[in-house]
C-alpha cells in the first residue's frame, strides 16, 4: 500500500473555506466527525443516506472521504448487500473528536450544496 499524503483527505466536491485556519483539514472531514461527534448522545444509528444529508455531500463523495477515515482507524463503516450502511466512531475517533469539539477551534461543517 503507497503511503498516504495530505491530498488523500481532499475532495473536488467540497472546497476548503480560504477563511478557516484549519491547517489544511479537509472541511468534508470535518464536517463527518462533527456530525457524528454530536450523534453520539442518539441511540439510532448513523446511516450513511442521513449523514450524506447532514453534511450536504453525495453518497459517493462520503463513501471516499469515509474509507479514508476508516484507515486512519477513526470510523467504522458497516456495509450492507444493497450498498447502504452505518457508520459510527471509534474508540480513536471519539477520542479524537472529544478533544478537537472541546476547544471550540473547530470550523463550522461546509455549507450545504
Amino acid at each position: 500500500m503507497s503511503p498516504r499524503n495530505d491530498e488523500d483527505l481532499f475532495d473536488d466536491d467540497v472546497e476548503p473555506d480560504a477563511g478557516s485556519d484549519n491547517d489544511g483539514v479537509d472541511p468534508l472531514t470535518v464536517a463527518i466527525l462533527r456530525a457524528l461527534h454530536e450523534d453520539l448522545a442518539d441511540s439510532r444509528d448513523m446511516s450513511l443516506a442521513r449523514l450524506a444529508k447532514r453534511v450536504g455531500a453525495r453518497q459517493s463523495t462520503l463513501r471516499r472521504q469515509l474509507t479514508a477515515l476508516e484507515d486512519a482507524g477513526l470510523v467504522g463503516v458497516m456495509l450492507t448487500e444493497d450498498g447502504s450502511g452505518q457508520v459510527e466512531l471509534t474508540t480513536e475517533g471519539r477520542a479524537l473528536c472529544a478533544l478537537l469539539m472541546e476547544d471550540g477551534d473547530t470550523p463550522p461543517p461546509p455549507p450545504v450544496h
